[in-house]
């Protein structure tokens, strides 16, 4: 009885190009109505060799799903690495700043133009400091700028701790 059924599907099948069902073919296990018409039937009834056996044989993608996963050998959980909180990870990086504060290493260039030629150094510097960055940084002194040899500069001034090389 139940080929016949399947004769008279492939008849109108052949006919119309629809199924009595059209739509929707039913899940042989959980009676799941899935859609499948046009080049999706086509390409089911050609996977599964016949309309027949597609239609006895049929199991929607939940089911499949479910039997893949019952088949499916379990595998023990990766470990996971333990994640430092933002926060915890911010707190980290301040107390390693305080431990370790970072230097700022300042060397100042040297002015080689006017070093070279003192005569120019001394023009410059008749009425104003070239280094004033150096002048200020030192307590108003000129203790480390490298044309005080040349400099005629009027707030020209070493301090009582430092001596001219």
């Amino acid at each position: 009885m139940m080929r016949n059924t399947y004769k008279i599907e492939q008849e109108r099948l052949e006919k119309t190009g629809k199924l009595t069902t059209h739509p929707h073919i039913s899940c042989t296990k959980c009676a799941t109505k899935v859609t499948a018409f046009g080049t999706n039937l086509a390409g089911k009834i050609k996977k599964a060799g016949s309309l027949e056996t597609l239609l006895s044989h049929f199991e929607c993608r939940g089911c499949r799903g479910t039997t893949a996963r019952a088949n499916k050998p379990r595998l023990p959980k990766a470990l996971r690495k333990t994640r430092v909180s933002k926060a915890a990870a911010i707190a980290e990086h301040t107390a390693e700043l305080v431990r370790n504060p970072p230097t700022m290493i300042f060397a100042p260039r040297k002015p080689l133009l006017l070093l070279k030629h003192p005569e120019l150094a001394a023009d410059v510097t008749l009425n104003s400091c070239v280094r004033p960055d150096v002048f200020l940084d030192s307590d108003r002194c000129c203790d480390q700028c490298a044309l005080y040899k040349v400099c005629k500069a009027p707030c020209r001034s070493l301090s009582k701790f430092f001596t001219a090389a």
